[in-house]
């Protein structure tokens, strides 16, 4: 006997809230018929949604496009720049914030890597009129 799953069809995501004390997130949707369902994950959850999204986004601009070369962007709005602590291996690590309409996220980067980035721009951002345009950093 085959498992019965229960199947939801959203049609749109109106709010959500964190239980006080941080360990669910309540996903509100409402389906279908226009009913108001409820979506509950655990905070612990969060972490692999974070992670999956871009995926997910990117395979379904793929798929209803046929074009693989399409990718979903945002205009980088600010950043942030902070020292972290230093590596297991001695090296100095930094948090690199960048954000986009209230969205931030957060990358942890050696030394050597921010570095590497910064080589990697310097011709085009040389010669490109985009460059004019510098993000601001976030507070």
């Amino acid at each position: 006997m085959a498992d019965l799953v229960k199947h939801i069809e959203a049609t749109a995501l109106t709010t959500f809230e964190v239980d006080p004390d941080g360990s669910r997130v309540h996903f509100h949707v409402l389906d279908r018929e226009g009913s108001p369902a409820e979506l509950i994950l655990p905070a612990t959850c969060l972490g692999q949604l974070l992670m999956t999204l871009p995926r997910v986004m990117r395979e379904a601009l793929r798929n209803s496009s046929g074009d693989a070369s399409l990718r979903v962007v945002y205009p980088l709005e600010g950043y942030k720049i902070e020292r972290a602590q230093p590596s297991r291996e001695g090296g100095h690590l930094f948090i690199v914030t960048l954000g986009s309409g209230g969205f931030t996220v957060s990358f942890a980067a050696s030394a050597e890597g921010l570095t590497d980035i910064a080589h990697s721009m310097i011709g085009d951002v040389a010669t490109s009129a985009e460059a004019e345009h510098r993000p601001t950093r976030l507070s």
